[in-house]
């Protein structure tokens, strides 16, 4: 993650410098710094895609075994507890045989989850987010900080919960 911060932060010097000495508009950019936040969740994500046919696979033939499991293991509970094949000393209460049956439904589950690829949107956030926001600051060289502050001060005002009279406390006494 340093190293896309850096370059993001150089990209973001360069693109800062052509907007302060040269003229140009922080729009004209943005197909550039699109590319380069694509490019890097690329960078950084494409390699790990080298796991997923493995992945995909093991998934795969998790999720037939344990289904064959889970077939046979609910088919001879079935045949026990429900159809009476139980021997009549054996208390259902206590089995070990219901609690086996919660465990195989949770390892199942853990299969069944198995991600194809080594991340997660969490991890595409992460990377997307430490590649763009050097970017922020040459927003305001397209929308005044003032403005952005109005903004954020009418939007936080207008969310408190006004009372009768339209005062957010009671004046103060001496």
């Amino acid at each position: 993650m340093p190293v896309i911060l850096a370059q993001s932060v150089f990209l973001s010097a360069i693109i800062a410098s052509r907007i302060f000495f040269q003229g140009a508009a922080l729009t004209a950019f943005r197909y550039e710094i699109a590319a380069f936040v694509i490019m890097q969740l690329a960078v950084v994500l494409g390699p790990l895609f080298v796991f997923a046919p493995t992945l995909s696979a093991l998934k795969r033939r998790g999720r037939q075994e344990y289904d064959a499991l889970a077939a046979r293991y609910t088919r001879e509970f079935h045949d026990k507890w429900i159809k009476g094949g139980a021997p009549s000393d054996e208390p259902l209460m206590g089995s070990a045989d219901i609690g086996s049956l919660a465990d195989l439904a949770s390892s199942y589950e853990v299969v069944r989850g198995m991600r194809t690829a080594p991340f997660g949107l969490d991890t595409i956030i992460q990377v997307a987010v430490v590649a763009a926001v050097p970017f922020l600051p040459l927003v305001l060289t397209v929308v005044p900080a003032e403005e952005i502050l109005k903004k954020l001060v009418g939007c936080c005002s207008s969310r408190r919960s006004r009372p009768a009279g339209g005062r957010l406390s009671a004046p103060i006494t001496a």
